[in-house]
């Protein structure tokens, strides 16, 4: 017999949240990999390249389930006791299929740019009301929700220290494209945006180190004037890029 309209969208919600128990559990186990040290037995030594090489994933998708594990796995200490995972709510949340790995994700990263200032109690009210969002809307809702959670429990940016700043810091270089090129995104830090900001508003400005234009002016030039500046750059076709 046919299924009825409402059977079938009850059969795709029960896969659905079926696939995201499924997820929880691949989580678990790749903890557990971990835990026996399965990455350096087969000679990669981090977890995320093991599970690129064992399940052919790509590398970005391999590093996001390695940081998933990382707060989202319950942990054993060395004298055999379990220690509830960092985001308890979102693991939990997951566990029962109220929500999928991309809201996993989106989480992991708003909660990764809470302050360490904030304290335990705090952290855990926010983790909960994004879970809570999460069960009832798509991912695609959470960042903008992000933002407004971490306006108020930092609404003048004070609350971040060095360490905040540090932990989040890098620069990410993509794969190779097939015309060679790479993509780039990364977070700077103060100190090098002060180093940086004063370089390019010289170096980058229209008109100034035109490859395209013989005539362009260049930092080091020794008789670098205004004119020669303001005349090239009426002739730079760059975008700011």
């Amino acid at each position: 017999m046919p299924c009825t309209d409402d059977e079938i969208v009850s059969t795709m919600r029960e896969i659905e949240e079926a696939r995201r128990q499924l997820e929880a559990v691949a989580r678990k186990l790749a903890a557990e990999a971990e835990t026996r040290s399965l990455p350096q037995k087969f000679g990669v030594g981090k977890l995320s390249r093991f599970l690129a090489e064992t399940l052919h994933l790509g590398r970005g998708e391999a590093l996001a389930r390695a940081n998933a594990v990382q707060v989202l796995a319950t942990k054993t200490d060395p004298s055999g006791a379990e220690k509830a995972a960092e985001l308890a709510w979102t693991a939990s949340a997951q566990e029962c299929g109220f929500i999928s790995d991309a809201h996993v994700r989106a989480i992991v990263k708003i909660m990764g740019r809470i302050p360490g200032s904030v304290n335990a109690d705090d952290r855990a009210i926010a983790e909960s009301q994004l879970v809570h969002l999460a069960v009832q809307t798509s991912p695609d809702a959470l960042p903008k929700a992000g933002e407004h959670l971490l306006a108020y429990l930092d609404p003048d940016g004070k609350r971040s220290s060095d360490e905040d700043r540090a932990r989040m810091r890098g620069v990410s270089i993509g794969a190779q494209r097939a015309d060679g090129m790479r993509p780039i995104s990364g977070l700077l830090t103060p100190a090098l945006s002060a180093v940086l900001d004063p370089y390019l508003a010289k170096a980058a400005r229209p008109g100034m180190c035109n490859p395209d234009d013989p005539q362009s002016p260049w930092v080091a030039d020794e008789h670098l004037t205004p004119e020669a500046v303001e005349a090239a750059a009426q002739r730079d076709r760059r975008s700011t890029a």
